[in-house]
């Protein structure tokens, strides 16, 4: 449900030249919750949560499927950034 929503977003306010694709989601988990409090990163401190082994999943799809070299403007920086 919120994949469909920023979807309709972008598709509404942003350049017709950037799509949104569901990589997966991050489950909810005690972890969570723990690590906030700890103001430390969830796959820091329990590498096998299942939110962390959602994050580490999306984070090997991001890499495996880099980003189009023809992408121009602040889409083009916020990856080299994120990667």
């Amino acid at each position: 449900m919120v994949y469909r929503t920023l979807l309709r977003v972008a598709e509404r306010f942003l350049s017709r030249d950037i799509s949104l694709d569901y990589l997966g989601f991050v489950p909810y988990d005690q972890a969570l919750p723990k690590a906030v409090m700890r103001q430390q990163p969830v796959l820091a401190l329990y590498p096998q949560s299942p939110s962390s082994r959602s994050f580490v999943t999306i984070a090997q799809t991001l890499w495996e499927n880099k980003p189009q070299s023809g992408i121009d403007g602040n889409i083009k920086f916020f990856w080299r950034r994120l990667l």
